[in-house]
């Protein structure tokens, strides 16, 4: 995973499948029609072009530069799309210096994007997506997101997708969350307060505003826990722009990060918490006030300290009673007995915390 500040060069190849209805019936302005989704779109006398998209959700630091080559023409060859894709990037860009594209078909589809790999074929391209004329600016943003940053998908947790208030998980064109937006160096993490134990009444910004946040007020609130990879991220989100008009709900809003494991974002609040609603977990969040482009909260973090216990060679079930004995959670992975833990037996960690514990069947002596 990589940050995206500065300019990112990308082409844009219109490409047309000959053998394919699905595929093959263009507008007759082909071209004229990409550039426009990608430089100046408006919808409702609004921009929602994706050059815009990533200006406004990256507060200035990211800028696309795309050049749009004229369309391709070609057969469905290979595997499918992603195969056809990369024989149109050869086509239109082999002994070129672009190092990622995006190809565009017309009609409707999946989106996807490929990074990591080797050149495509006769080019310089180690980073390409194909999108679709139908698709929205959310899902054009999603798949190169992927291939200039490396960073995947966040629909993919089994428990608190944060679907609509990320775009890496909704592909919907709503701003990132500050997790996402810290990891692509599109916030500061002084724009960040964290709340280690006690409690405090704190003024978030909403995210979609410009950055950085008026005195007096922050982006977020951070609550770790005693593992440096989990913690808890509170912000506030409003329709503040044409992009967050796509927004689920208005409010405060709380996840639950595990950055050991992909996908790390948890939504604690599927609903966004209004004033006077509160969120009762590892931490308690109570929201005060709404004010002019925010809301006021108090936080209490946890002040209860509890030892982990030791749960060497122990079964799933067994670990599972002494941790939750202890007010601790349990997050088990593999079959058979405990062979390791984090944090360490002993460990101060505040209640409600989660322990790791790694299983295997004993081998035969």
């Amino acid at each position: 995973m990589s940050t995206w500040i500065g300019v990112q060069s990308v082409a844009y190849v219109p490409t047309v499948v000959t053998n394919d209805p699905r595929w093959n019936q263009p507008p007759a302005n082909f071209k004229e029609v990409v550039t426009q989704r990608l430089l100046f779109d408006p919808v409702n006398g609004v921009d929602r072009s994706l050059r815009s998209y990533f200006f406004e959700v990256s507060y200035g630091r990211a800028s696309l530069e795309p050049t749009v080559v004229d369309p391709v023409n070609l057969a469905l060859t290979g595997n499918g799309l992603g195969d056809t894709s990369g024989a149109a990037i050869t086509a239109a860009l082999a002994n070129t210096g672009f190092q990622n594209a995006a190809v565009v078909y017309p009609g409707a589809g999946v989106d996807w994007a490929f990074w990591g790999g080797p050149p495509v074929a006769q080019t310089n391209v180690t980073g390409f997506c194909y999108d679709f004329l139908t698709s929205g600016v959310g899902a054009w943003a999603m798949e190169l997101t992927h291939i200039l940053t490396s960073f995947g998908d966040l629909y993919q947790t089994s428990d608190g997708d944060p679907w609509g208030f990320d775009n890496m998980a909704c592909a919907c064109g709503v701003h990132p969350s500050t997790f996402t937006k810290l990891k692509l160096g599109w916030l500061d993490p002084g724009e960040i307060l964290e709340l280690k134990t006690g409690s405090t009444t704190a003024t978030l910004h909403a995210l979609g505003l410009p950055r950085p946040s008026p005195p007096g007020r922050t982006t977020a609130i951070k609550i770790p826990t005693a593992d440096p990879q989990h913690y808890f991220l509170i912000e506030a989100r409003l329709k503040t722009d044409t992009f967050e008009a796509g927004l689920p709900s208005e409010g405060v809003v709380v996840y639950e990060i595990q950055e050991a494991v992909w996908a790390p974002v948890h939504l604690r609040t599927p609903t966004a918490l209004g004033v006077s609603q509160a969120f009762q977990g590892f931490a308690e969040v109570n929201v005060m006030a709404s004010v002019p482009g925010g809301f006021t909260v108090q936080v209490v973090a946890p002040s209860v300290a509890v030892a982990v216990p030791d749960l060497t060679d122990e079964s799933r079930a067994e670990a599972l009673r002494d941790v939750t004995d202890a007010g601790l959670r349990l997050q088990a992975s593999g079959a058979g007995v405990v062979v390791a833990q984090r944090p360490m037996a002993g460990t101060l960690v505040p209640s409600g915390s989660i322990v790791y514990v790694t299983l295997r069947v004993p081998r035969d002596l």
